[in-house]
């Protein structure tokens, strides 16, 4: 039986799919130092490849065509920094498909089903950053999934009354307080803006091609 190992569809992505899939693999390795505590560079290296490749794909949208070769260059660098990790991952999981996803590379695994109905995310972290009235929540992937989008709804002074999601809409009650989503698709999430001395309440679901996962149990914290 073959190996499981990273999937490098990554090389054929278009700038948008890239570009998300960068930011989960920054995550998926650089917020888990138990698991990838030997990277093959560190969390500031790979930050300023993705920084220069970010700049290069807006001014190739914003300048056309006088743009293309630098944004090729940032778009090659990229992507020879996500085989590099790739390959760091393959040595260190052996096959080992829960690894692999954790690291945010997809496995090359029969057993992984893109769209096979996703279950309550039982815990996820939040924390304050250094930033006043910021909070970085991050949620753990879905092991053998592919094709999963993490949202973090984030209410104010209180938890949702009687919220539900149904038909994949999020219902939430009038006596709710500001509740603020963010639906893009990466596991890491940065809420801004958020009132000193308050306290938050986060929610975590998932979708994927077939389902909608159910809203988890809230995290709270007080916000400094």
């Amino acid at each position: 039986m073959k190996k499981i190992v990273c999937r490098r569809d990554y090389h054929k992505y278009g700038t948008s799919s890239l570009d998300t899939f960068v930011i989960e693999v920054r995550n998926g390795i650089y917020t888990n130092s138990t698991t990838f505590s030997t990277p093959p560079f560190p969390d500031t290296d790979y930050e300023t490849v993705q920084e220069k490749y970010n700049n290069a794909a807006s001014d190739y949208a914003q300048y056309g065509l006088t743009k293309k070769i630098a944004f090729i260059d940032a778009k090659n660098e990229m992507i020879q920094t996500l085989d590099t990790l790739a390959t760091y991952v393959d040595t260190l999981a052996d096959g080992n498909v829960s690894t692999i996803a954790l690291s945010g590379f997809v496995p090359t695994s029969d057993t992984v089903h893109p769209s096979a109905p996703l279950g309550q995310i039982d815990s996820f972290e939040i924390s304050l950053t250094k930033t006043s009235g910021e909070v970085s929540v991050v949620i753990p992937p879905f092991s053998n999934q592919t094709g999963v989008s993490y949202i973090c709804v984030c209410v104010e002074n209180k938890p949702l009354v009687n919220s539900s999601i149904i038909n994949g809409q999020l219902f939430v009650s009038e006596d709710d307080g500001s509740v603020s989503i963010d639906c893009n698709r990466s596991r890491q999430k940065m809420f801004t803006g958020l009132t000193p001395g308050t306290k938050y309440y986060f929610y975590a679901f998932a979708i994927n091609a077939t389902s909608v996962a159910p809203l988890s149990n809230p995290q709270s914290i007080y916000v400094s």
